[in-house]
């Protein structure tokens, strides 16, 4: 897993690097608003169905489906070229019917980011910074993390690539120099969105990461995602756009234990300021959630 990690990795840094380069490009910029605009935000709220099955060993443990709610915001502006960006999300989680199979997936998640980056004349270039709160395995305390690292975005016609690199630390409720439990280490995320039109638009994506200490027995763990997300928007008055997605999520422990997730949202997102197409309603570079729900996980299994 290290060599995958290695070659997505190489992968995400030579596309911030053409990102860089993208100033020199000649491709027409569909979603010019959300690059170059002065200021651009997203609200986003709706609910959550997620499917969570604990395995030792490959057996089957412990599997439930529950119920939540989710909410978004992004907003950003742009100086002279110069792009600032804060972004958040929060979930909670209903476990009525998850008591008696133990808790393996968090109650509830807040992540709330910082991006600052130059804007291109086809792409984005910079860097995050992100603060997670989030509980531990039984979801009574609640731990905190953080996280860091480079982004960029290249728009080519109706795609655009993106790719975020970084390292986290988001320790479990314990943690301590002698008791290191927790994800600790680098992550990756890249994809891309499409614009299939002005009132359609869908967003793929895949990430990896990699703890060396993420159980307190010295045991690495990995933690694998990917996702799809449509957004169409309605033939309102209003700016709105329906939103559905699905994420899957797999942490995996050298010892072969493992939590595997489906997530299913569906919701309304709300542009704010100029603008008003489908794709504008993804938000692509969106902070990442999974180091600290690997966080929980770590503590969990």
């Amino acid at each position: 897993m290290n060599k995958l990690l290695s070659t997505v990795a190489c992968g995400a840094l030579l596309l911030a690097s053409g990102a860089a380069n993208a100033a020199d490009l000649n491709a027409p910029i569909v979603d010019e608003a959300a690059v170059s605009s002065a200021f651009a935000g997203i609200v986003e709220i709706g609910g959550i169905v997620r499917n969570s099955a604990e395995y030792d060993n490959g057996d089957l443990e412990h599997e439930t489906t529950i119920g939540g709610a989710y909410g978004s915001f992004a907003v950003s502006g742009n100086v002279e070229g110069v792009r600032l960006g804060l972004d958040g999300y929060v979930e909670g989680m209903s476990f009525d019917d998850i008591a008696e199979n133990g808790e393996f997936t968090p109650q509830a998640l807040g992540v709330l980011g910082a991006h600052l980056g130059l804007d291109l004349e086809s792409g984005y270039v910079g860097v995050f910074g992100a603060g997670g709160l989030y509980p531990d395995g039984d979801n009574e305390n609640m731990v905190t993390g953080v996280a860091g690292g480079v982004e960029g975005l290249v728009q080519l016609d109706a795609v655009a690539l993106f790719g975020k690199l970084g390292y986290a630390f988001a320790p479990s409720v314990e943690y301590e120099d002698d008791y290191r439990e927790g994800f600790v280490g680098p992550f990756v995320e890249a994809g891309l969105t499409y614009a299939l039109s002005d009132d359609v638009a869908v967003l793929a994506s895949v990430g990896y990461g990699h703890s060396a200490d993420f159980d307190v027995s010295d045991e690495p763990g990995d933690v694998t995602t990917w996702g799809l997300k449509v957004a169409y928007r309605l033939p309102t008055e209003l700016n709105l756009n329906l939103v559905a997605s699905y994420d899957g999520y797999h942490v995996l422990m050298e010892n072969e234990d493992e939590i595997v997730e489906h997530t299913f949202k569906i919701g309304l997102s709300i542009p704010l300021g100029d603008g008003g197409t489908a794709a504008q309603a993804l938000n692509p570079l969106a902070t990442s959630v999974t180091p600290f729900r690997a966080g929980f996980a770590s503590d969990a299994l």
